[in-house]
């Protein structure tokens, strides 16, 4: 469960990441909207919801990739695997 939630972590900020260069290329086409200098402010809201929506995006293509994480087994299933008939003839790792 941590690594299948570190993952969707990862593939939110990868996606993300791409924020900055679109940052960075708008400020190119339209110097005048988007800069770095007095126009700080569109410049980072737009950087900020390219982020949103490509770590979204990036997100949700990880949980179709990987919709749940895999099922860990805990002492009590284990136990209840050791109860049924011709459990002593198993290790657990068989169960």
């Amino acid at each position: 469960m941590n690594a299948w939630l570190h993952r969707l972590a990862a593939a939110f900020i990868g996606g993300g990441a791409t924020a900055v260069t679109g940052g960075v290329s708008v400020s190119a086409i339209s110097p005048t909207t988007f800069n770095f200098g007095d126009q700080l402010v569109p410049t980072m809201k737009l950087m900020v919801v390219l982020f949103l929506l490509n770590g979204v995006l990036s997100a949700f293509a990880y949980l179709k990739q990987s919709p749940l994480p895999a099922e860990e087994k805990n002492s009590k299933s284990i136990r209840a695997a050791n109860s049924e008939p011709g459990a002593l003839s198993r290790s657990p790792l068989q169960a």
